[in-house]
């Protein structure tokens, strides 16, 4: 507090006045603490600064208006500090404190010239929200709020500066707006490490009857806002031409969690977003975990504005707020929160089961069996046809490679088939309702698809496995179409999902990750379908038929593998047969001239 009026409104009181009335301004204060400080022997100056203009300070003429404001500046053992006696309640170490980025000054410690004051983000914030979800619509609400450095400063003067009844109203009334049925459990709890300059506060409420009716439907949803970080950011028009202030020094993160206690775990889900700009760092992340769902904002700047050249890039990377600060999450009617993703998990009891997919599955796998057994298995290779002659007994080669490739997949997909993307689990086709701009019908008709080409695929891997044991003729012709069949299959419901939940996968993944599975399957056929087509060992190893009553003559020789090679025997063994049959053909011919020979014929 200070009286300028007069003479002193631009002349500083003597400091024993100010040191006997208790009070002062800028200029009261920094002369008192400068002639106290000299009288220690502490070398120390004052210094003027302007607390409105913070750039350009120097492009100005020389006025008595140019300044605002007095500080200090002190020199212990070379290091210099500015120090502002007007900021109160301030904690921590000295060489420490927080000092306003005022821009230039002008110290009388100087060289009678312009100096820059550093501008240094020193103190943070960290807000952590729990929601605990108990059933029955009720909810528990734990927030835990340190501030750090001149964060704490303000704090520490906010708390000591008002009542507590109406700080704990404060509070309350905040959280009312978003929960209207919220009592508090326990009064607000504020702990102050002023060594550390920490100050850390922690509030606990009740919530019931928690949720809001979405418009238009009977449906409930827990709506997530990013209020504080919001209000950091003003808004502006997408025309403003004038520089943008920002409350600088900030450094917020915002985080919150919502916890199902005793509830399923949800599936996997992150939404990721952040840029680093010149003025100002952005961060955005909901993540889905086991039966929590993390929303993370960060915040900080790193100037206090915006410069006109990148006020377009910042009303670009604000411009669809709800989208960024709102976020809503339905609730099932348990009072627990859906997140509304697709693969939810393993169904947890009998009643979340879909009865439907299940029996698609208990009839489509023993038709699939039936007709392996009784029609395709009894068949020869038409497509992709062994040779006549046994070349190899044993499985040997890259064919050890592939039949440890095939049980790896058929382990891995089935994994996926029942526990990751849970086909049988009620939540998973019912998601469909709560995913925006979805249409139901086309997700379950997707989701149907979905199932029966997985089962044919695991299916077809598992026979081919089989066959490749036993060494049969078809193996190499049923792996190709079976391993044809998974790229293609995976490729078309790749672009259909894609388009389907666009708008999901575009916050989620890039593009590489979505069409993971896809690239996966076009490379397993294009290296192991390639193999099987045009390889000499297994065409020289599986060659067995279904009656396996026929006797196979074993090759004479050893197959020269060449791959241009077509026909069922080596050129050798080929030459070989053909000089046989010529040698007996002159000796049949032979004995037919010497009729001495045969003394039965006339």
């Amino acid at each position: 507090m200070g009286i300028e009026m007069g003479e002193y409104s631009h002349r500083a009181n003597v400091p024993e006045k100010v040191f006997s009335q208790r009070y002062g301004d800028c200029k009261d204060k920094s002369m008192l603490l400068a002639t106290m400080l000299k009288n220690k022997n502490i070398d120390v100056g004052l210094v003027l600064a302007n607390t409105y203009k913070n750039r350009g300070l120097q492009e100005e003429l020389p006025s008595p208006y140019a300044f605002n404001h007095m500080v200090i500046e002190v020199n212990i053992g070379g290091r210099s500090q500015y120090i502002d006696p007007t900021i109160t309640q301030q904690g921590g170490d000295i060489k420490n404190r927080y000092f306003p980025a005022y821009g230039k000054v002008l110290s009388t410690m100087g060289s009678g010239k312009l100096t820059d004051v550093p501008q240094h983000v020193t103190g943070n914030i960290k807000v952590k929200e729990t929601l605990t979800l108990e059933g029955k619509f009720e909810a528990t609400l734990d927030v835990h709020t340190t501030y750090v450095g001149n964060e704490a400063d303000d704090m520490r003067s906010y708390f000591q500066s008002s009542a507590k009844n109406d700080i704990q109203k404060q509070y309350l009334e905040y959280y009312t707006k978003i929960y209207p049925k919220i009592n508090k459990t326990g009064h607000i709890q504020y702990k102050d490490d002023m060594e550390n300059n920490i100050v850390e506060v922690i509030e606990k409420y009740k919530i019931k009857n928690i949720g809001k009716k979405e418009s238009g439907s009977t449906k409930k949803y827990i709506p997530l806002l990013g209020t504080n970080i919001n209000e950091k950011l003003p808004e502006i028009m997408e025309d403003r031409i004038a520089p943008l202030s920002l409350s600088f020094p900030t450094d917020l993160t915002y985080e919150m969690y919502i916890v199902n206690k005793g509830k399923k775990e949800f599936g996997n889900y992150r939404d990721n977003s952040y840029f680093d700009r010149t003025a100002y760092v952005f961060g955005k992340t909901l993540e889905v975990n086991q039966d929590s769902i993390k929303l993370s904002y960060t915040l900080s700047f790193h100037e206090p504005f915006v410069e006109q050249k990148d006020l377009k890039q910042y009303y670009t990377d604000f411009a669809d707020r709800d989208d960024i600060f709102y976020n809503g999450f339905y609730l099932d009617n348990d009072g627990y929160v859906t997140d509304g993703i697709p693969r939810l998990g393993t169904p947890s009891s009998v009643n979340e089961i879909n009865w439907f997919s299940l029996i698609l599955f208990v009839l489509l796998v023993p038709a699939i069996i039936w007709y392996i057994v009784k029609k395709y298995n009894k068949t020869r290779a038409f497509i992709i046809k062994p040779y006549d002659e046994i070349y190899h007994d044993q499985i040997g080669g890259w064919m050890i490679v592939l039949l440890i490739v095939l049980f790896i997949n058929i382990v891995t997909l089935s994994g996926i088939f029942f526990f990751q993307q849970s086909f049988f689990n009620l939540n998973t086709w019912q998601a469909a309702d709560q995913l925006e701009g979805v249409s139901p019908f086309l997700y379950r008709t997707l989701l149907l698809l979905e199932i029966i080409g997985n089962i044919l695929v695991l299916a077809g891997l598992i026979y081919s496995c089989i066959l490749l044991v036993k060494k049969r003729d078809i193996f190499a012709q049923t792996f190709f179409m079976v391993a044809l069949f998974m790229a293609v299959f995976c490729t078309i419901d790749g672009i259909v999902s894609h388009l389907m939940f666009k708008s999901y996968f575009d916050k989620t993944e890039d593009l590489f990750t979505h069409y993971k599975d896809t690239i996966k399957s076009i490379f397993f056929f294009c290296i192991w379908g390639t193999y099987v087509y045009k390889s000499e060992r297994v065409k020289g190893t599986c060659i067995r038929t279904y009656q396996n009553d026929e006797i196979i003559q074993k090759a004479a020789t050893v197959h020269p593998f060449d791959q241009d090679f077509l026909k069922p025997y080596s050129i050798t063994k080929q030459r070989e047969n053909e000089a046989e049959a010529e040698f007996q053909s002159q000796g049949d011919r032979a004995n037919s001239s010497h009729p001495e020979d045969h003394p039965d014929k006339p």
